[in-house]
């Protein structure tokens, strides 16, 4: 099959839009990824406070009385 010079931008368009679909995609996916990081990172972060409240409000010996509370 021969493309003629008429052909070839309609081949170059074509191609554009591929690649246009392939990088949104590829954003999509970047973009979800980095909301799913963030929401692990909230709940550890939202774990770690709440053992570090248990840690500072118990009666252990040894804890430091002035331990940071979140």
């Amino acid at each position: 099959m021969t493309i003629g010079w008429q052909g070839v931008p309609n081949l170059i368009l074509c191609i554009k839009i591929e690649v246009a679909g392939i990088l949104k995609h590829k954003r999509i996916d970047n973009i979800k990824r980095n909301f799913e990081t963030e929401e692990q990172d909230a709940h550890q972060n939202l774990k770690s406070g709440f053992i570090m409240s248990a840690i500072c409000n118990s009666k252990v010996v040894g804890v430091n009385p002035s331990c940071p509370v979140l």
